[in-house]
């Protein structure tokens, strides 16, 4: 939940996508790519169950490596990322 109570937005590659279309909108993706890695960025109000929560969807829906983004290390076009798992 935001500051307000409102459920976090979720957003593909900037795009705006319901909570209950995100598995099928992942695997749609992951479909047919040889790297199934997926970055996630929660914002600083946003809980860490949330994040948690779309981690689990995006594995569900096929992703195998996942990295957080974060305000800390930079690499390539700005992108910045924490950690990865496998």
């Amino acid at each position: 939940m935001d500051r307000e109570g409102q459920p976090p937005a979720l957003k593909i590659n900037g795009e705006q996508v319901k909570r209950d279309d995100l598995e099928a909108r992942l695997a749609e993706i992951f479909l047919k790519r040889a790297e199934k890695v997926v970055f996630v960025r929660g914002d600083d109000d946003v809980d860490f169950q949330d994040v948690a929560d779309v981690i689990d969807v995006a594995r569900h829906a096929g992703v195998q490596r996942v990295g957080l983004l974060t305000k800390g290390e930079r690499f390539g076009r700005g992108i910045e990322a924490h950690k990865l798992w496998r």
